[in-house]
């Protein structure tokens, strides 16, 4: 059975909240995660503080970052809902909303840019997968402020106090979902806030252009709460590992955990953290939903029609089909159709559109149920012939059909160069003994 990781993003996401949200699943105990987290080699940096906190009457977890200066002591530097620091030839491109630093500049003069971060990364003890998914993160960040502020990934400079605790959030979250051997990682549409916040360089809109730049094709939701509610951090975290967006998903909840951030807004400030199994359809193991996308076309230069099914088929279509119509003054037409994934409904809702000449579609969420199938080989006397097995479920392995692939049958007509009926009457002469 499928594990799930459900991101319920209540008041948005960022990287500490994450980090406690997972923690206090209560599946992974701090001081294992504390000794995977020590494989990165820069714990002379930093502190990790995790503790209990209250938030609207739940108790949960709060993550704090304390900053070691070069005598070992700690800065001050109280985690919440924090930017990236990143610089760009020297000039500073720092968002500081709700991210308290008490700690001196004037003794962390580096800068850090990414080809510094992936190899700190690499020269780690930490497994590949962890490696590759904490460089995934950054590098979607990086991309982000790099277009945001005209520029490219290779001159976006992390300064050296916002890199560490960026690095320590990133890999935290690596390390965690690597940990609970996660399968798949949903999450609710994510609320990013309003308003405006004040930067190093003035007054920036809320969401921050790097946020929405990483949320693009990411259901999110403007306007819910006055402020920041998720970060670059959080969103790269969302986009790199996300694979569904929903708002009531089916699972079994075995462990539920709750990160707390620092700040306070009109509604919970935390990330809701659900671990559970994905439910599994027992009566009807082969129904599924999925959706059908339409669009009724008379304008259209016919020959189209063949590139159509094509390319959809190419981009993951389910299936595609055309039924014969009349539209308005009885003009013949066709009406085009699309089966696909919810994931996919987007992409051939612009497909549809940008390759039709139709003006607009239809949609709707469908039930479909189909049989399971498998694949065996038929020996004939004209060769070999795939056959595709048609069973209720895969349980049973009771057969109800098959049918002999065409291409297979075409094939052994021309090289035999009999009538393909007679390769398609000895396939089901043998397959019935």
């Amino acid at each position: 059975m499928s594990k799930i990781l459900y991101l319920d993003t209540v008041n948005g996401i960022s990287g500490d909240m994450t980090i406690a949200g997972l923690l206090d699943l209560g599946v992974i105990s701090k001081e294992d995660f504390l000794r995977e987290l020590g494989k990165l080699n820069i714990s002379n940096e930093y502190e990790l503080n995790v503790e209990t906190k209250i938030e609207s009457g739940i108790k949960g977890l709060h993550v704090d970052v304390k900053l070691l200066n070069k005598n070992g002591s700690a800065n001050i530097c109280k985690h919440s809902h924090k930017h990236n620091h990143s610089h760009i030839d020297e000039h500073s491109y720092t968002h500081e909303h709700g991210h308290e630093h008490g700690h001196d500049h004037h003794s962390h003069d580096h800068h850090r840019n990414i080809e510094t971060i992936f190899d700190i990364i690499d020269k780690s003890s930490l497994n590949e997968n962890i490696k590759i998914n904490a460089k995934k993160v950054f590098r979607t960040i990086g991309e982000a402020e790099a277009k945001v502020h005209a520029t490219t990934i290779d001159k976006i400079h992390f300064h050296e106090v916002g890199a560490v605790d960026s690095i320590v959030d990133v890999v935290s979250v690596c390390i965690l979902l690597d940990m609970l051997e996660i399968d798949e990682v949903y999450a609710s549409k994510i609320p990013v806030g309003s308003g405006f916040v004040e930067c190093e360089h003035g007054i920036m809109p809320v969401p921050a252009p790097a946020t929405i730049e990483i949320l693009k094709n990411v259901p999110i939701i403007i306007g819910n709460i006055e402020g920041e509610c998720t970060t670059p951090t959080g969103a790269a975290i969302i986009k790199t590992f996300v694979s569904k967006f929903v708002d009531n998903p089916e699972i079994n909840p075995l462990g539920i955990g709750y990160g707390i951030g620092k700040k306070k807004f009109s509604v919970p400030n935390m990330l809701r953290t659900i671990l559970g199994e994905k439910i599994e359809m027992q009566s009807d193991e082969s129904s599924e939903t999925v959706y059908e996308i339409s669009a009724n076309i008379d304008d259209m230069n016919p020959e189209i029609y063949s590139y159509l099914f094509k390319k959809a088929f190419n981009l993951g279509a389910l299936d595609v089909y055309t039924q014969n119509i009349f539209m308005k003054k009885n003009r013949p037409a066709n009406k085009l159709s699309i089966l696909c994934s919810e994931n996919d409904l987007d992409k051939f809702i612009n497909f549809v559109l940008n390759e039709t000449t139709s003006y607009g579609v239809r949609y709707q969420q469908i039930k479909r149920k189909i049989l399971h199938r498998e694949f065996t080989i038929v020996n004939t006397i004209y060769g070999e012939v795939r056959v595709k097995l048609g069973m209720i479920n895969e349980k049973s392995k009771e057969i109800i059909k098959y049918k002999a692939e065409y291409e297979d049958c075409l094939l052994l007509a021309e090289k035999n160069q009999v009538p393909i009926r007679k390769i398609y009457e000895e396939v089901f002469k043998n397959i019935k003994k």
